[in-house]
Parts: C-alpha cells; structure tokens; sequence
C-alpha cells in the first residue's frame, strides 16, 4: 500500500517513540537507586499518549489515500 510521505514520517516518529519507551522499560537505577527522569512513569505515559496523536494521523493518511 503507498502511503503518503507525511503518514510515513508519523509512522516512523511512532515507532521511535515504541524504541524509546521499551528504552525506558529495560532502564537500570543509578548507584543511588534513583531512575532518570526521562525512564519515568509519567515519561512513558507522555510518550503513549504522544504515539497514539500520531498514529491517528497515520490512519487518516491510509484513510484519504483509498
């Protein structure tokens, strides 16, 4: 299926995101058992959310290109 390149580029910010969230997942604390603000909770809920915003406008592009 062709999409369009700007679905392609949301497709592609989507899976990054995926990459960093199990980044995020796999993550290790710190000598003090503290982990990186950016391994967080709320960080990979942001990044969900964010994945989601962008996979819509994915399905809109497969969408208008039928």
């Amino acid at each position: 299926m062709k999409i369009s390149k700007e679905a392609q580029l949301h497709m592609e910010t989507a899976e990054l995101l995926m990459k960093g969230i199990k980044e995020s997942l796999e993550a290790k604390p710190d000598q003090w058992g503290c982990i990186p603000r950016e391994h967080s909770a709320a960080s990979i809920k942001r990044r969900c959310v964010q994945i989601r915003q962008e996979l819509l406008q994915v399905e809109k592009g497969v969408t208008a290109s039928l």
